[in-house]
C-alpha cells in the first residue's frame, strides 16, 4: 500500500490518467500506475476526489471544484472521511487483469464537480493516493451555490502574521528583498474554497488576503513583495509553515471570506508564529562581556537550551567558516583555526575542545508575553503582534577579552539556528 506519508515523501507523479468518456455527471478514466512502489491503482472515493482535482489543474481554469477543494483538503484525511462522497457519488471499476492498469468511472453528486478538461483523449499526471484504511461517511450531496454573507477581514477567515516570518535565516542568501512595507500581513486562514474573490493587482494586494494562480491550482495567501510588474506571493500551509512562488502567477485576486460547509480547520496562529525565528541585536561589549538583546516572539517560547559550547559557536560562525576559512580576521578566529589545523579536526569538534577554556559563563533569559497566546482571539491577533514583543537577554562572558575583539562584526541573528 502507498500511504499519503510515501507518497508526500516521493513528490513525484506516480500515475499517467487517460480520459476516455465524459458524461454530464462522470466521467470514465483509464489509470496506469507508473511508480514501482504502487502495486495496485486504488478505487476510494478519496483517490477518486483527488483525480478530479489533477484534471480541474491540466488547465489554469477556474473550474467550480476549484474553489470548493484544494490539495490541502484531499490531504487531510479527516476532511476526505467526513466530506469526499458530498462530491463523489459512487466509483466502479472494470475488469482488468493487470492491477497496476484499471478503468474508473466516477461519477460525481453534481455536473459542476466533473471538470470540463476531462474531455476524451485529455492525458494527465496523478500522485494522488489510496485512503483503504479510511472509512468514508455518509454525506449530502455538495452543490454551487450562494455562500453565506461575507465577513470583513479581522474576523476568523484571516490570520495576522509577522512581517519577520519571511525574513532570511543566516547563512542563506535572501530569496528576495522586503521592501518598505507592513510589519503585519494578512493571510487567507482556510482554503480558496472559503473565500470570494474580485480582481485586484500585485500593489493593491500587498501585505492583504490575496488569491492567485499558478500554472497548477489557485492558490491563496498574501503579496509580500512588489517590484515593477513582478511580484512575491506567499503561502501559509495549515501546519503554520510557508512557502514562495514567483513564477507563472496570475489572476490576483482580492478576497472576502465565505465559510462553507466543511472548511477544513483553521490554521493555527500559534503553529505559525511557531514558525518565526527569536532575533538578536547586535551586542554591547563591556570588557570580557557582551550582552545580546533578543527579540522573542510572543507565542510563549522558552529559551533553548544554553551552553558554553554553543556560546562559542555564535561567536565564531561569523568570523570562521565550516571550513576553516577566515571571514574576518581576529584572534578568535586564528585560535580555532589553529586547533583545527593541530588536531585535525572540523570546526565544530574545535569548538567543542575550546568552549571550557574561552567561555566563563553564559545564560539566556527569556521575558513572557503580557498574556497566554493561547487566549488569543482571531480578531486580536493583528492588536497581539503589534504591540511590544518579549524581550530577552543573552549573557557571554569569556576568559580574555581578546575573544570579543571582533564584536560588534555581525552576529548571526537567528537564535534558533543553534
Amino acid at each position: 500500500m502507498l500511504t499519503a506519508l510515501t507518497a508526500l515523501l516521493l513528490s513525484s507523479s506516480l500515475y499517467d490518467v487517460t480520459c476516455l468518456e465524459r458524461g454530464p455527471d462522470f466521467v470514465r478514466v483509464r489509470i496506469t500506475a507508473t511508480h514501482p512502489d504502487v502495486e495496485q491503482v486504488p478505487d476510494d472515493v478519496g483517490f477518486a476526489l483527488s483525480l478530479l482535482l489533477d484534471a480541474a489543474n491540466v488547465r489554469p481554469l477556474h473550474f467550480p471544484l476549484l474553489r470548493e477543494v484544494d490539495f490541502e483538503d484531499v490531504g487531510d484525511d479527516a476532511w476526505l472521511a467526513a466530506n469526499a462522497r458530498g462530491f463523489v457519488k459512487s466509483v466502479t471499476v472494470a475488469p482488468s487483469k493487470d492491477p497496476r492498469v484499471r478503468e474508473l468511472r466516477v461519477q460525481v453528486t453534481d455536473p459542476a464537480w466533473n471538470p470540463a478538461t476531462c474531455a476524451p483523449g485529455v492525458m494527465f499526471e496523478s500522485a494522488s493516493f489510496e485512503h483503504d484504511e479510511l472509512t468514508f461517511a455518509p454525506a449530502a450531496p455538495r452543490h454551487p451555490g450562494k455562500r453565506p454573507a461575507p465577513l470583513p477581514p479581522g474576523s476568523e477567515g484571516f490570520l495576522a502574521v509577522p512581517r519577520s516570518l519571511f525574513e532570511p535565516i543566516d547563512g542563506m542568501a535572501p530569496i528576495f528583498p522586503l521592501p518598505p512595507g507592513p510589519d503585519v500581513f494578512e493571510v487567507p486562514a482556510f482554503g480558496p474554497a472559503s473565500y470570494e474573490s474580485s480582481p485586484s493587482t500585485a500593489a493593491e494586494q500587498l501585505g492583504r488576503p490575496t488569491m492567485a494562480r499558478t500554472t497548477y491550482e489557485l492558490v491563496v495567501g498574501s503579496v509580500v513583495a512588489v517590484d515593477g510588474t513582478s511580484f512575491r506571493f506567499a503561502q501559509i500551509s495549515g501546519s503554520g509553515g510557508w512557502h514562495l512562488s514567483s513564477n507563472s502567477l496570475s489572476n490576483v485576486e482580492a478576497l472576502r471570506y465565505a465559510p462553507i460547509v466543511g472548511q477544513r480547520k483553521r490554521t493555527s496562529f500559534l503553529k505559525v508564529l511557531a514558525n518565526v525565528h527569536t532575533t538578536l541585536k547586535a551586542p554591547k561589549v563591556d570588557g570580557r562581556r557582551a550582552t545580546f538583546e533578543a527579540r522573542v516572539v510572543p507565542d510563549g517560547r522558552k529559551p533553548p537550551a544554553w551552553s558554553a559550547e554553543t556560546a562559542l559557536l555564535m561567536l565564531v560562525r561569523p568570523v570562521l567558516d565550516l571550513s576553516g576559512k577566515v571571514l574576518s580576521p581576529c584572534p578568535l578566529a586564528t585560535e580555532v583555526q589553529r586547533v583545527m589545523k593541530e588536531r585535525h579536526v572540523g570546526r565544530g569538534e574545535a569548538i567543542a575542545a575550546l568552549a571550557p577554556k574561552l567561555i566563563k559563563k553564559s545564560s539566556l533569559v527569556f521575558g513572557e508575553p503580557a498574556r497566554d497566546p493561547k487566549t488569543v482571539m482571531p480578531a486580536e491577533e493583528r492588536a497581539w503582534l503589534e504591540q511590544p514583543w518579549p524581550r530577552g537577554t543573552l549573557l557571554v562572558e569569556v576568559t580574555d577579552a581578546r575573544w570579543l575583539s571582533h564584536l560588534p562584526v555581525a552576529p548571526p541573528r537567528v537564535l534558533e539556528n543553534y
